[in-house]
Formats: C-alpha cells, structure tokens, sequence
C-alpha cells in the first residue's frame, strides 16, 4: 500500500514536471527561431530611406555644423565636375576630391552613376549604401551609410539573446533536479501519512475485535477518517447497548 501510494504520488509529481520542462522547451525553440539577420537589411534600407529624405530638407549652408546619427557615415556635397568636397559632416573632408577618400577608392562607380542621373536615388556599394541628392549650382549631396553599424546592433541582440537561451537552460536543469528532490520526498511524506492513517484505524478495529469497548478512537484529520470515527462510534454504542441487554457489561 505504502509503495502504491508513493509511487502513484511520485509519478503524478514527475508529470508536472516533464509538463513544465516541456513548455520550457517550447519558449527557448521560439527564440531559437529568431533569425535577426534577416532584419539586417530591412534596417540598412529603412535608416538609409531616412537619410535621403532628411538630405533633401536640409540646409546646405549649415551642413559642417550637423551632428549625424551614430549610424550614419558622413553627408558631403561634391562638385558635379570635378568631384571636390565643397563641404562635409567630417571637416577634414573639405576641399579635397572625393575619390581620394580612402573607403571609397574602389566603390566610386554607382557613386558616380547616381551622380551623373541627376536625381534623388540610392545606390549600393559594398561597404556603404549611398544617399544621393542634386543640390543646384552643379553640386550634388551625398550621404554615406556603412552597413556596419547595423551589423554591432544585431551582433549585441544575438549575444543578448544567446545569454537568455543560456540562463533558460540552467533555470531548467535546476528545476528539474530540486523538483525531482523535492517530487520524492513529497512522495514520501504523502505516502508515510497515508499509512499512518491506516494503522491507526486497523489498530482501533483490532481493539474493537478484541472488545475493547474503551479503546479510544485516533484523533481524525481528514473527512474519510472523520466519517470511519463516527461509524466506528456507532458500532460501539450498538455493542455497548447489546452487551447491556445481555447482562454482560
């Protein structure tokens, strides 16, 4: 009985907790189905579409005194003829040509393609993306883009995401292990109580059998032993009356 007992117990217990276990599973399988690179993209066009509307609101007298976002490169504007940075976000940029920038010795092409087609557009190189914008008096603004920015931002999102599927998976095992302690020794104490209960009932009926009319009745604790204690007190009022008939007691 004690065995059946612990055991019916135990398993109930271990269940909860494969449940539990399993719904874990299920949330840490969400975050490994998180695919940021796929955003990488989606950001670098989107920050580089904000780039180019802002390019074309804005005051080219005031350009050398803009503080640009973290994320974006540099906004210059080049003569149309020569190439020569007339003005530019990085002072150090003024006055010289713009194909003597060393980040874009051999990205100058669609640079200068979108240029020459004198219209707002934007175009790829492999470093950068590249916002440009006709300014008048034979000028054109240009806006650089590095993708590297986005890359340190995804790069921080999956470490962090990594440290969270890490500490899931530790929070997991140490529920299991302390639940699987604590799973036996509830087992345990269920089934030793349950027990216990029982030996005191098989021990008032073994008195009773015996005609220990006086014996007294354990103390009930739950409502089955609540309603065995009032069976049992019947039982012995009926004897105790029938005894008396007899002229036994």
């Amino acid at each position: 009985m004690r065995s059946r007992i612990f055991l019916v117990t135990l398993t109930g217990c271990i269940f909860i907790l494969l449940c539990a276990f399993f719904m874990t599973s299920s949330g840490m399988q969400k975050i490994n189905g998180i695919h940021l690179d796929t955003l990488s993209g989606r950001l670098y066009q989107e920050d580089t579409n904000i780039m180019l509307k802002t390019m074309k609101a804005m005051d080219v007298s005031k350009l050398e005194s803009i503080s640009l976002p973290s994320s974006w490169g540099e906004i210059m504007l080049v003569d149309n003829q020569s190439l020569r940075i007339k003005a530019s976000t990085i002072p150090g940029h003024k006055g010289i040509y713009m194909y003597k920038i060393r980040e874009l010795l051999d990205q100058a092409g669609p640079i200068l393609k979108a240029i020459s087609q004198g219209k707002p557009s934007i175009a790829r190189t492999r470093s950068y993306m590249v916002a440009v914008v006709p300014s008048g008096d034979a000028a054109t603004l240009v806006g650089l883009k590095p993708k590297t920015w986005e890359k340190a931002l995804l790069l921080a999102q999956k470490n962090y995401l990594g440290k969270v599927k890490r500490n899931a998976e530790h929070a997991t095992v140490i529920t299991l292990v302390v639940g699987g302690i604590l799973a036996f020794i509830f087992s345990l104490f269920a089934a030793l109580s349950a027990t216990r209960s029982i030996k005191r009932m098989i021990s008032c009926l073994d008195a009773l059998s015996k005609g220990d009319l006086d014996s007294p009745y354990p103390v009930p604790r739950t409502l089955e032993e609540r309603i065995l204690a009032s069976s049992m007190e019947r039982i012995k009022a009926s004897l105790s009356i029938a005894l008396e008939k007899l002229g036994v007691r």
